[in-house]
């Protein structure tokens, strides 16, 4: 899961507590993973505590085709969530 994506999870439900609906107490930990696309069917990935102190705790992996190709999935999964067609 990206963080962007694992943030706004953690947002929605605090947001839902608030209003007095029965919803996880979670917290944003900062973990999670996102891609780089670089053109030429290529992506990097990075993953790791975006938010470790004293600083972020991130890998960047090499590019290749099959992050590429996860990247692609992972857009097709969000889109299909939210029955979007592309």
């Amino acid at each position: 899961m990206q963080p962007t994506e694992a943030e706004a999870a953690v947002t929605a439900h605090q947001v839902a507590r608030y209003l007095g609906c029965d919803a996880p107490d979670s917290r944003f930990t900062g973990e999670g993973a996102c891609y780089v696309e670089l053109g030429g069917e290529l992506a990097a990935k990075g993953e790791g505590d975006f938010l470790a102190r004293p600083a972020p705790r991130v890998s960047l992996r090499e590019p290749s085709t099959a992050y590429h190709r996860e990247k692609e999935q992972q857009e097709r999964d969000w889109l299909a969530r939210w029955n979007i067609r592309s």
